[in-house]
């Protein structure tokens, strides 16, 4: 009974540090990365659902990427971050980044990176189901995951263009995760992840369509050395496309991928650790703005519609929406923009967030981005420096 109380009491602590970690990898590196000397960008969001109450997160991030000769680039990043509601609080926190980018040819790119740990320490039971709630894929929150550890990257990538205007890239990734501690005496060490994707690129009809594939290997998982989730396979499929007009320009985005949070513990009916999906995540996209990139003014407007087939519960059965119009100006040394997104959506959840029941969600997003005018990188494969 103790061994189980204690398996219990650790597995609610665990699931604070692990959601949805996919999202927070680099992934694999563009060949068409763009330079960027500066940008930042505060984005606030917040729902309000029928049973968890209120949830808010402000996010702050400023980068800076340098460039040194046609072959070697370097970002650095910054981020700030909270997370509150149900009267608790994760944050505020501060964590940073380093990525450095070798270009040894023009169809080739080489990275590396790390990110420092986002400390926690012990968390209160309150604070473990806001972290919690702030995973869950359709809420789609700024940083769905707010306790994190150390984080190592490498990867590369090759393009390789053939006929007219089209183009094909295949990219490695692997991540390294370092242990956090999440809890008196419980230390969460993630998965590693190797991700490879290959894309396909090119013109067709005055479009630029591009077609990605990625797939993912995890490692398992360890709660002070006890496995608490098999490594796993992960897969997704984006498409998108992109069109100037002359009154505007036009894009469209659609993606499927398998999402979810890593582990749960059910340990009162099964005694032991099952996992949580992985789900199915289906993604669409639409955004238009009036006017052209060198106008001073470009207002415009994006939707987006999530749906969520899960592997069983408790990932959660439901779907979000967000409608958001926004305002682009242009300026001497950039662009800056201003977003405001209304949000609604339902869940069927699991008894570990949701309770079981139908939950009704509304709420608001505010985004403001700035971004120092950019140049395609000296060796860049891409036609439209992507």
């Amino acid at each position: 009974m103790i061994a189980g109380c204690t398996l219990r009491a650790r597995g609610r602590a665990v699931l604070a540090a692990v959601s949805l970690w996919i999202v927070a990898s680099p992934g694999t590196p563009d060949v068409a990365a763009r330079l960027a000397p500066a940008e930042a960008t505060l984005t606030a969001q917040a729902w309000s659902l029928d049973e968890a109450g209120d949830v808010r997160q402000i996010r702050a991030r400023i980068a800076s990427e340098r460039e040194w000769g046609a072959q070697w680039q370097a970002r650095g990043e910054l981020v700030a971050l909270r997370t509150e509601g149900g009267g608790a609080h994760l944050g505020p926190r501060l964590s940073g980044s380093v990525l450095l980018r070798h270009r040894p040819h023009a169809r080739w790119l080489l990275q590396g990176g790390v990110r420092a740990p986002e400390p926690v320490g012990d968390l209160t039971e309150r604070e473990q189901r806001l972290a919690r709630i702030a995973g869950e894929p359709l809420l789609g929150y700024p940083s769905p995951t707010p306790v994190r550890g150390w984080r190592v990257h490498a990867g590369l990538a090759h393009a390789y263009p053939f006929a007219y205007r089209w183009q094909v890239t295949f990219g490695l990734g692997f991540d390294w995760a370092g242990a956090a501690r999440v809890a008196e005496g419980a230390s969460f060490r993630p998965a590693w992840r190797s991700r490879g994707h290959a894309q396909l690129q090119t013109r067709w009809a005055g479009y630029a369509v591009r077609l990605r594939g990625d797939l993912v290997r995890e490692g398992e998982e360890t709660l002070d050395g006890m496995r608490v989730r098999a490594a796993r396979w992960l897969a997704g499929l984006t498409a998108t496309a992109q069109r100037h007009f002359p009154t505007g320009t036009a894009a469209f985005a659609l993606g499927a991928e398998q999402a979810g949070r890593v582990a749960y513990p059910d340990s009162e009916s099964y005694g032991a650790w099952r996992s949580a999906g992985p789900g199915w995540l289906l993604q669409t996209r639409a955004t238009a703005r009036l006017g052209q990139p060198a106008d001073a003014l470009r207002p415009g407007a994006a939707v987006a519609y999530r749906r969520l087939f899960p592997d069983g519960l408790p990932l959660g059965d439901g779907w979000s929406f967000a409608i958001e119009p926004h305002l682009t100006w242009r300026s001497a040394g950039g662009r800056a923009e201003l977003g405001v997104a209304w949000l609604t959506g339902r869940v069927h959840g699991g008894a570990s967030t949701w309770g079981g029941g139908r939950e009704r969600m509304n709420g608001v997003r505010l985004r403001l981005a700035w971004r120092a005018d950019g140049q395609p990188a000296a060796s860049s494969a891409s036609e439209d420096g992507g």
